[in-house]
């Protein structure tokens, strides 16, 4: 009779130590063992294991397993095929619309590096931001911090936003900030958000040194912005959508897009941009 040791059996079934262990322990194989204790399996008890792979395969945990083979019927068998089913459909949605996430923020690097240091008018996209703002959150109720992680777990497909005075007094306000198509392909609650009235801006693309709303960066940005002939409207808050970093000789370097409004001006005088995401 041809007999093969545990680890013969893990490599060859695709199967862990661990996992062989357990199952004995459980009760539901029985290797051999030798006078020295060497555990040996034997070809029917090999296709028991390929069994159990099958059910692996399936999605089953290694304890549904042992449940099965310890007392599950056939009724129950189907009941449990279904939930996992169901399960791995979800998934395999989840997986799609991430992928579909992966590649907007894939098109926003990408576009961020061909159009760093662009200044361009442009109607601020419409966009809606959680709240309270992340610098707030002692005072968020438990929705809004289930809400939270949410819209967190639903990154890369949600960004994260800036909001700070023209006039460069006081701090910023941070949020995570989405577009009306990824709340609703992600489900995301919407309850606790604020929608963002578009606004006439100009558009910075930058590549920052040092944090993007502090007052050392945003001060030349606003420089820039005034001799492309533009004025910032001092009255409203400008938005910054962070878009990707880089690490060079060791130093961070952050990839954000600024909205800054603009006094006098109207929708209608700019022409359409490409979005970034």
């Amino acid at each position: 009779m041809t007999r093969y040791k545990i680890g013969d059996v893990a490599r060859l079934l695709g199967l862990t130590t661990q996992a062989l262990r357990f199952y004995e322990q459980e009760g539901v194989i029985h290797p051999l063992r030798s006078e020295n204790g060497t555990r040996y399996y034997t070809v029917d008890q090999m296709v028991l294991l390929l069994s159990f792979k099958k059910y692996r395969q399936a999605d089953f945990s290694v304890q549904d397993i042992v449940t099965h083979f310890t007392n599950d019927d056939m009724a129950s068998l189907s009941a449990r095929l279904e939930k996992r089913r169901q399960a791995l459909v979800e998934q395999s949605r989840h997986l799609l619309r991430l992928a579909d996430a992966v590649a907007r923020l894939e098109r926003g690097v990408a576009y961020a590096q061909a159009h760093e240091g662009e200044i361009l008018p442009c109607e601020r996209p419409p966009l809606t931001v959680l709240e309270p703002p992340l610098d707030r959150l002692g005072a968020a109720t438990p929705r809004q911090l289930d809400a939270l992680r949410a819209y967190t777990e639903a990154m890369p497909a949600v960004f994260i936003s800036f909001a700070c005075d023209c006039a460069l007094q006081g701090g910023a306000s941070f949020h995570m900030t989405v577009d009306a198509p990824t709340a609703r392909a992600w489900s995301l609650p919407l309850e606790d958000a604020r929608e963002l009235r578009c606004i006439p801006c100009a558009r910075v693309i930058r590549r920052f040194s040092c944090q993007p709303w502090s007052s050392e960066a945003l001060a030349p940005l606003l420089d820039d912005v005034r001799a492309q002939g533009f004025v910032p409207d001092t009255q409203s808050p400008l938005l910054g959508v962070h878009i990707a970093s880089e690490t060079v000789a060791g130093k961070v370097y952050l990839y954000a897009a600024v909205y800054v409004p603009l006094c006098g001006a109207h929708s209608s005088e700019f022409r359409q941009i490409p979005p970034i995401f």
